[in-house]
């Protein structure tokens, strides 16, 4: 099938050297007829997505989407699919970074500080079109250190904040990751990666910021990395995320790859079905001065944390060592005393990961649990290792998908007890090193039996995975 694309572009708007990315729209138009698809909602979908520019570039965009269609309508008229539209009751045609960016509205989020770093930027941009309607600060300063120091300020201020970045502007982030987790301020980041290092290949998909994000920060910086698969944990992953950082007071980092953020998927409207849980926020002090025990020492680790402004409280915060008021100290007991504090925090995070499974899913299994071979994967390699197993399996092997779904902290049991008792355990990953298969053998001292690695940009294909899976199994 012949189109002139530019021919057509010329002749509608009447330009002699017009925007070529205009070749596209004639491209919808055309497909359009061979696909049956509903001319009247293609052009109200172009009006809403095109309704902040100005009126002639919306109105060209029409006239080409009827000028594609008109055109292969008279020029080949017999080439027409007889499509039916789908039911889409109960769902929506959504990516990665838009749920993210849901999620965070729905968790309560007001501050929204973010440096444009592709392929995180379409957060930067949804946060600015939802901004008047949920009433949101939005904030783009001049670096990624500003923004970092920005949302902690914010989360010490009690303002549920997020920031969004790719692999190097998180590098930019570390040393105040770290100065949140020793003041014990919640902040959640939204990471989303890209191919490295350096500045790597803006516009291609890679799984390789892992290990950067789990051990940022200096020395034993306690946080939270979840990792979801899909726009719909992306959504539920976001209001966790804001929990997580208000109720253990740390940095949670939402990991997770351009191939993520920017796929469409059809998914089901997701129930609001997670509660707010703000912690230990109180409005009385806890001492028997006017200084308030911002770092008090307690059994889980978590101290109570006061609304600033109370009346008649002081509240001292640092991000050098310091005793349970915030006085800065470099004795030997206060500071191993603050130490295994902080460290009880996460092992308390990981007992409710591990009870309340129904909400942090923290290991999914997909399959039969007792079967013979477990393919674990991580993030973006959900969907397509899903389907590759259910392939398989309708082919006679006996294959489950091990999903993990949170990196720090690591739910070894969980993991353990979803992957003991099969034969063989391959590994799949998007970046170059094994990232996630290193944590496992620190985490559990397991090795991986094979391992299938992709490091080219492009995210695993379907045919791709299969013909990798049955070689190792044949």
């Amino acid at each position: 099938m012949d189109i002139p694309l530019m021919s057509i572009v010329k002749e509608t708007t009447r330009q002699e050297k017009p925007n070529l990315v205009m070749r596209n729209t004639v491209g919808l138009g055309a497909s359009a007829y061979i696909l049956n698809l509903d001319t009247e909602k293609l052009i109200e979908a172009i009006k809403w997505r095109l309704g902040e520019k100005r009126k002639e570039i919306v109105e060209a965009n029409i006239n080409l989407i009827l000028a594609g269609y008109d055109y292969v309508k008279s020029s080949y008229p017999n080439v027409k699919l007889n499509i039916k539209p789908g039911s889409v009751n109960g769902r929506i045609y959504v990516n990665g970074n838009f749920m993210a960016m849901t999620g965070s509205i729905k968790a309560g989020m007001k501050i929204w500080a973010h440096y444009p770093m592709t392929p995180s930027t379409p957060l930067l941009n949804l946060a600015n079109r939802f901004k008047k309607k949920y009433g949101l600060v939005v904030l783009q300063p001049e670096s990624e250190l500003a923004v970092i120091n920005i949302a902690i300020g914010a989360g010490y201020a009690g303002v549920r904040a997020g920031v969004g970045t790719s692999g190097g502007g998180f590098a930019l982030m570390t040393e105040a990751i770290s100065l949140a987790s020793m003041a014990e301020i919640p902040v959640v980041v939204f990471e989303v990666s890209r191919v490295a290092p350096s500045t790597g290949m803006a516009t291609k998909t890679e799984q390789g910021d892992l290990l950067q994000v789990v051990y940022a920060g200096q020395g034993y910086t306690t946080k939270a990395v979840i990792l979801p698969g899909d726009p719909e944990e992306a959504y539920y992953d976001a209001i966790i995320a804001y929990n997580v950082a208000e109720k253990y007071q740390i940095p949670v980092i939402v990991c997770y790859d351009k191939h993520l953020a920017e796929s469409y998927y059809t998914i089901p409207i997701p129930e609001s079905n997670i509660p707010i849980e703000r912690g230990k926020i109180t409005l009385s002090n806890n001492s028997d001065g006017p200084y308030f025990k911002r770092y008090a020492i307690t059994e889980d680790g978590v101290s109570p944390r006061p609304i600033l402004g109370t009346e008649g409280v002081f509240v001292l915060s640092t991000g050098l060592e310091h005793d349970e008021y915030g006085v800065v100290t470099e004795n030997e007991r206060i500071r191993t005393e603050m130490m295994e504090k902080r460290d009880r925090k996460l092992r308390s995070l990981l007992m409710e990961i591990e009870e309340r499974k129904e909400i942090y899913r923290p290991i999914m299994i997909y399959g039969e649990e007792d079967s013979s071979v477990a393919v674990v994967g991580w993030g973006s390699s959900k969907g397509v290792l899903l389907e590759a197993t259910e392939y398989l399996n309708k082919k006679g092997y006996d294959i489950k998908f091990v999903q993990i779904r949170w990196a720090m902290p690591f739910p070894t049991d969980t993991f353990l007890d979803a992957v003991n008792d099969v034969d063989r355990i391959i590994m799949v990953e998007a970046n170059f090193d094994g990232q996630m298969e290193k944590i496992i053998r620190y985490e559990t001292c397991m090795c991986i039996d094979h391992r299938i690695r992709k490091y080219d940009g492009r995210p695993f294909s379907l045919n791709e995975i299969v013909s990798k899976l049955e070689v190792i199994l044949a």
